[in-house]
């Protein structure tokens, strides 16, 4: 019975603090995040990083320290990763975004999209010519 109260007590407080995000279409329904009443999980990938950037960005308050860690940026294509790198400036963030790339593992910062983008056609190219060189 108790743990019963205490679950559905659960369930208010998540749709009290949905309810209270500034951001447009997202809402708690049925024990599931829904955008637009749409179920999370069907949601794409562009969407659903630029929502959890948002709701990043509204713990920043007053404060200085702003990290926003983004995970899974390659599944964005060229335009919504510029969209989220102009969200992440515009809210003063200070980003660290994983990018899986074809080349080798390695640890690159980089201040814009283009900058990433021409580093890792570097390493393709440099890729290419080893491959090239090998047959």
């Amino acid at each position: 019975m108790h743990l019963t109260f205490a679950l559905k007590a659960l369930e208010r407080y998540k749709a009290e603090l949905c309810a209270n995000l500034p951001i447009q279409g997202l809402d708690f329904t049925g024990g599931e995040v829904r955008v637009n009443g749409v179920p999370w999980d069907q949601i794409n990938t562009a969407q659903q990083t630029k929502i959890a950037v948002q709701v990043s960005c509204l713990r920043f308050g007053d404060s200085d320290f702003r990290p926003v860690f983004v995970d899974g940026a390659e599944e964005l294509d060229s335009e919504n990763f510029r969209l989220l790198e102009t969200e992440l400036e515009e809210a003063g963030a200070q980003a660290f975004i994983a990018y899986v790339s074809r080349s080798k593992m390695d640890l690159s910062l980089f201040s814009s999209v283009e900058a990433a983008e021409a580093a890792d056609m570097e390493k393709l190219k440099e890729e290419a010519e080893a491959a090239a060189i090998w047959r």
